[in-house]
């Protein structure tokens, strides 16, 4: 934001108006690249600020758990999955049932390098719109309101036997992996679980937060140093996954109840240059849920035909970045570039049920272990706000490109928004 403009501006009642779209903490996600952190907000009583945001993006590949993050087919990012051993561990198995007795079989097998692992690939894409309020108060405090609408979908789900096709026992052709590749469907159906395309839409977790705000001009080396705090609650409105679909993503932060910290800082230089940058948490609770569990070392991927009830644990979202902005800088127009680095801790399963579930077993699931990952942000902004108006209006376009990370989709996505800011007096 041009605040040297805005500050004098102000007193005539003519708004240069903010050149960053705002969004609040339902924002860093392991399917999509992140939106960059809010800048320091305008410390000028009763300025309400409204924002309107629509983009998407799509992608067909993952990066997974290994160290340095690398390219896999979509639905792999927690590893191949070891179906050799699904059934192992599994409560309450009847051998007279033959998908029970088929899995037993396979188990039973000696391992070997691939055998009995399979990749699956899919298409993802989402499509989110935002809608964001913001209303100051008196002596720097607001108060804010963010609400995302989401449409998530997995298709194209293809299953991939990655079992050595050689000689040697066990390959491709061994009978009792050909059996489980002919019961597959029916091991699915038996463990109520569905392999198909997933497709969620509807509201994510809504964010009500209150703030302060301190805009500083007493300075000899910048034209102003910003600074804004803000906390509030994280609302668990979103739907969350469904653990009878194994590709199932849910719409927020799967049903936990949200302590969002915040705090950003800018400087500004030369009329026209703005650096700054941000820090992000949100502190999750705990709760009461039926999941689908892991019960053997061996198993890997997304498929768990094993379920019951556990006290969930979400681990805590950390979002940090900064950014450089050519402000106002030809006409109205601003332009910026920045960087985000998301990461999600390790997030915990404490089964109910002891006795037929290990936790130390359960709580080794890579879908538990969280991710990371990095965004190039990118904007341009378009300023119409006219000369002696207490209100104006903004047009942008954003850019998210998806760098490294671990554990994530590999989604870049873009869209546009529109904000609307009234300096209103009283």
């Amino acid at each position: 934001m041009n605040y040297a403009a805005v500050r004098k501006s102000i007193s005539v009642m003519t708004l240069v108006l903010c050149s960053t779209v705002s969004f609040a903490f339902d924002n860093a996600h392991f399917y999509r690249a992140t939106y960059l952190g809010p800048e320091p907000r305008l410390e000028y009583p009763w300025l309400a600020t409204y924002e309107v945001s629509l983009g998407g993006g799509w992608t067909s590949c993952s990066l997974d758990c290994s160290s340095c993050g690398t390219r896999v087919p979509l639905l792999d990012l927690y590893g191949t999955y070891n179906m050799q051993f699904l059934g192992k561990g599994v409560p309450n198995k009847d051998m007279s049932n033959l998908q029970d007795l088929t899995l037993l079989l396979l188990e039973s097998l000696p391992s070997r390098s691939t055998f009995g692992q399979m990749s699956v690939s899919g298409f993802f894409s989402m499509t989110e719109a935002t809608l964001m309020l913001a209303q100051n108060l008196n002596y720097g405090f607001f108060l804010q309101f963010y609400a995302p609408l989401r449409s998530l979908s997995v298709k194209n789900i293809r299953f991939i036997d990655l079992s050595p096709n050689d000689n040697i026992f066990p390959n491709i052709n061994t009978p009792q992996w050909q059996t489980f590749l002919n019961q597959f469907d029916a091991i699915m159906a038996r463990y109520n679980i569905s392999t198909g395309p997933t497709k969620s839409t509807g509201i994510g977790d809504i964010s009500l937060l209150v703030g302060w705000t301190i805009n500083y001009e007493g300075t000899c080396w910048f034209d102003y140093i910003d600074a804004t705090l803000k906390t509030g609650v994280l609302l668990p409105t979103g739907k969350v996954k469904n653990p009878n679909q194994a590709f199932s993503i849910s719409l927020g932060y799967d049903g936990f109840l949200g302590l969002p910290i915040s705090a950003a800082a800018s400087v500004g230089l030369y009329e026209w240059l703005t650096m700054g940058g941000y820090f992000e948490g949100i502190f999750f609770g705990s709760r009461l849920d039926c999941a689908r569990f892991k019960t053997a070392f061996e198993q890997s991927g997304l498929i768990e035909l094993a379920s019951g009830t556990a006290n969930l644990k979400g681990g805590t979202v950390w979002l940090t970045g900064g950014y450089l902005k050519a402000d106002h800088f030809c006409h109205g127009l601003s332009l910026l570039i920045g960087y985000s680095y998301a990461q999600r801790n390790r997030s915990f399963a404490n089964p109910s049920d002891t006795v037929c579930f290990n936790p130390l077993i359960v709580n080794s699931d890579a879908a538990l272990a969280g991710w990371n990952r990095s965004t190039l942000n990118l904007l341009a902004e378009f300023d119409l706000t006219q000369e002696c108006s207490n209100w104006g209006v903004r047009l942008g376009l954003f850019y998210n490109q998806a760098l490294g990370g671990r554990r994530v989709f590999k989604t870049s996505f873009g869209g546009a928004y529109s904000g609307l800011d009234i300096a209103f007096q009283y």
